[in-house]
């Protein structure tokens, strides 16, 4: 009786292939967050410069002055005397700011920044897993040269947490395996519902697309 033979034919090629395809993929991996880094620099060079010369005004002086009591314990957010919709996340993180480093605006701002260059990052992950390396540091490019933007994110507010926190979340769901990565990109987009009240329906509408 004759036996068919299941052996792989040139496997010593296959490998060699397979073990070159990882090189070229490292390669370009490392050069993707290579030429990530002047753009991170541009964004952090604006974002500084516009932290340092920005005046502020009441929004913003809220978060940090409202933040420092609420952490101190000498007000809670939700007391009767404080009219409003604040959700407690970013001011707490405001608040820890000036506890641990304050009292000092350029501190608070400095941190909104920090979170900021992250969101900036996750932008560029996010892009690059749905459309390549060179959609991922356009992505980033944009963002770091929109001046608006970066002004936003070198503010003691909510902007830079909200958009690290939402892009995070995608992240997560993009790029780590299910079901541990819609988990957890799940578990990251849902705090966003104690940053502001109008990001809670963001929430339902990416755990129904997760869902379909």
């Amino acid at each position: 009786s004759s036996t068919t033979s299941t052996r792989p034919i040139r496997t010593g090629s296959s490998r060699r292939f397979s073990i070159w395809s990882e090189r070229v993929a490292a390669t370009r991996a490392r050069w993707f967050w290579i030429a990530l880094l002047p753009v991170a620099g541009l964004f952090l060079f604006q974002g500084v410069r516009l932290a340092r010369v920005m005046v502020t005004w009441g929004d913003e002086s809220a978060y940090v002055h409202l933040g420092w009591l609420a952490v101190t314990g000498q007000v809670s957010l939700f007391q009767d005397e404080l009219v409003g919709h604040r959700m407690p996340l970013p001011f707490y993180l405001v608040g820890l700011t000036q506890l641990l480093w304050g009292p000092d605006l350029l501190v608070a701002r400095l941190a909104s920044l920090a979170e900021g260059l992250l969101a900036l990052v996750l932008a560029a992950v996010v892009a690059r897993r749905l459309a390549g390396p060179l959609a991922g540091l356009l992505a980033a490019l944009f963002l770091a040269t929109q001046g608006v933007v970066v002004g936003y994110f070198a503010t003691a507010l909510y902007h830079s947490l909200t958009n690290a926190m939402l892009l995070g979340g995608l992240a997560l769901i993009l790029c780590v395996r299910p079901p541990w990565g819609r988990l957890s990109g799940m578990a990251v987009i849902g705090l966003l519902g104690l940053t502001r009240t109008n990001l809670i329906p963001v929430v339902p509408a990416v755990l129904g697309v997760l869902l379909v």
